[in-house]
């Protein structure tokens, strides 16, 4: 647990859960943000067919990487038991871990463990909160 001060001299205790939290609701945020900027151009009357393409393949895109996102967390608790948070943004995928010890044994592991999951080469970066 971290304590992080508070101005009036009080203290807040965050868990590690709250920090993985914290960055599901971040990136839930920016991803609901894009999605309906996406359906704005797709229910515009002012998009050309072409303009309304794009934003269907990013929609589709974009909730694609939702579902790997959660598959890869779920695929990480699973194998290696430990909490983790995913964000896949095109070919990088950062995997935050919910861990004070940073191990390089485990990072490399869920690396590669991440890789398989793929055809083509990833990058994949993991950082231990």
């Amino acid at each position: 647990m971290n304590n992080i001060p508070v101005t009036d001299n009080s203290t807040i205790t965050v868990s590690e859960n709250d920090v993985l939290a914290a960055l599901r609701v971040e990136h839930d945020e920016e991803t609901l943000n894009a999605m309906q900027e996406l359906e704005e151009t797709l229910t515009s009357e002012n998009a050309t067919a072409e303009e309304k393409n794009s934003a269907f393949e990013e929609l589709k895109i974009l909730n694609l990487a939702k579902g790997k996102e959660k598959s890869l967390e779920e695929k990480i608790q699973k194998e290696f038991n430990v909490k983790s948070f995913v964000k896949i943004d095109s070919d990088q995928i950062y995997v935050t871990i919910n861990s004070k010890e940073h191990s390089y044994n485990l990072a490399n592991n869920i690396m590669r463990s991440i890789q398989k999951e793929y055809e083509n080469k990833v990058y994949v970066t993991v950082k231990f909160e």
